[in-house]
């Protein structure tokens, strides 16, 4: 584990031998910071749309798949319908 000192603070010299950043203006730190926050929440939104996207996409093939079946096997369908029913009334007492 690297250990740094309140002194070592002031300069952003990191592992590969940087300039000293005690010579930037504290606006443009803060300015660099804001616009990383800004790209990272940039990447969470983006990845989120794509996994609503994903999860949408994927509920309305199973909705399809399930409508297909139901259609194809009716009797199952009510017969399995009937049985969970029962099971759920049976726990529920």
């Amino acid at each position: 584990m690297q250990t740094q000192n309140f002194n070592d603070l002031s300069t952003d010299t990191g592992s590969a031998g940087g300039s000293p950043m005690s010579t930037r203006d504290p606006a443009e730190k803060i300015d660099r910071a804001a616009q990383t926050a800004h790209d990272t929440v940039d990447r969470v939104h983006r990845r989120a749309v794509e996994l609503t996207e994903r999860a949408t996409s994927e509920g309305d093939r199973m909705y399809q798949a399930s409508c297909a079946w139901i259609s194809a096997h009716p009797m199952q369908a009510v017969l399995g319908a009937l049985v969970v029913g029962y099971l759920y009334g049976r726990v529920r007492s």
